[in-house]
């Protein structure tokens, strides 16, 4: 009689698109992390047309699902999610090159403290320079800033050689280790929201909760530049643009209240179409304003139905 399978312990979630490369070597290192037979790994395609399909002879161990069309980071990770078997979720960009003991001394700092649900590691750059970002969480004020900017208006400091976990307020998402039940229990991420924000509301929720999300100093992950294979046209781009500010209005309404919700996207509207204006006016990048003003106008998400994604 067949013994059945151990269910894994960790399950690394990739969402990917057009980053083959980057992939790869994500993948790679992956592989190496030991034990090796506890580690699920499962890569969530948002419709990428660079050849990362081929991949999936490289890596017969990894589970690979194909989306037809890039339908933003929130429908993507909900797939992963629901369809990983461990206890515990690695959230992991493909740019992240992970070392073979990080994935177990993430689980271990998470089995030694029940009220952490998520530890993070430091992202480090080649030359082990720290690269996490621990920003606070958006308040009512800073939402219409971040809403606008792809970078945090504020980041806080970070001591490489500090206290081997510190209790932080929000999390970097390009590597952290979650507990599964906690998602669950939040019924997965909302997907209001597109392809931003979810790393704010997930904080929020761990804040909401009384639990903690931890930054573990001493465990480092090196962290190449996220690249694409090839450039995205400016639709694309404006599209994503627009993605973020709603998402930001989404955000407000959830913690804010549904009027703060409402007044921000009010806001960011006629922001969007003073900008538009103003470019058109300069002939400088109109076509860019233009398609995320009609974005934000439209309430338009990440959601697979643009074209140019």
């Amino acid at each position: 009689m067949e013994q059945e399978a151990t269910p894994p312990r960790v399950s690394a979630l990739i969402v990917s698109y057009n980053c083959v490369d980057n992939l790869r070597r994500c993948l790679e290192a992956l592989e190496k992390s030991s034990p090796r037979e506890t580690l699920e790994v499962i890569v969530v395609d948002n419709g990428s047309r660079d050849g990362s399909a081929s991949l999936d002879g490289e890596f017969p161990k990894a589970i690979f699902l194909r989306l037809p069309r890039n339908f933003g980071r929130a429908k993507a990770l909900n797939i992963a999610m629901r369809s990983a078997h461990a206890d515990y979720l690695l959230l992991l960009a493909p740019e992240v090159e992970v070392r073979p003991d990080t994935v177990s001394a993430l689980a271990a700092r998470l089995d030694a403290d029940s009220e952490a649900v998520a530890a993070a590691p430091l992202l480090v750059d080649a030359a082990c320079r720290p690269l996490s970002e621990v920003q606070p969480l958006p308040t009512l004020k800073t939402l219409g800033p971040l809403a606008w900017r792809s970078e945090p208006l504020e980041t806080l400091p970070i001591d490489p050689a500090g206290a081997e976990a510190v209790p932080i307020p929000f999390p970097d998402f390009r590597a952290i280790l979650l507990r599964k039940f906690f998602i669950r229990g939040l019924n997965y991420f909302d997907e209001r929201y597109g392809h931003h924000w979810l790393d704010a509301e997930l904080s929020m929720q761990i804040r909401r909760a009384g639990k903690k999300a931890l930054l573990l100093a001493g465990v480092k992950v090196l962290c190449h530049p996220a690249q694409t294979s090839f450039s995205l046209p400016t639709s694309a781009l404006a599209a994503l643009a627009a993605d973020r500010a709603l998402g930001a209005a989404t955000y407000a309404a959830k913690h804010f209240g549904m009027l703060a919700g409402l007044k921000l996207r009010a806001a960011l509207v006629f922001g969007s179409l003073a900008r538009t204006l103003a470019a058109a006016a300069a002939f400088r990048n109109p076509g860019f304003e233009f398609g995320r003003f009609y974005g934000i106008l439209t309430g338009q998400k990440i959601d697979g139905s643009q074209s140019a994604l």
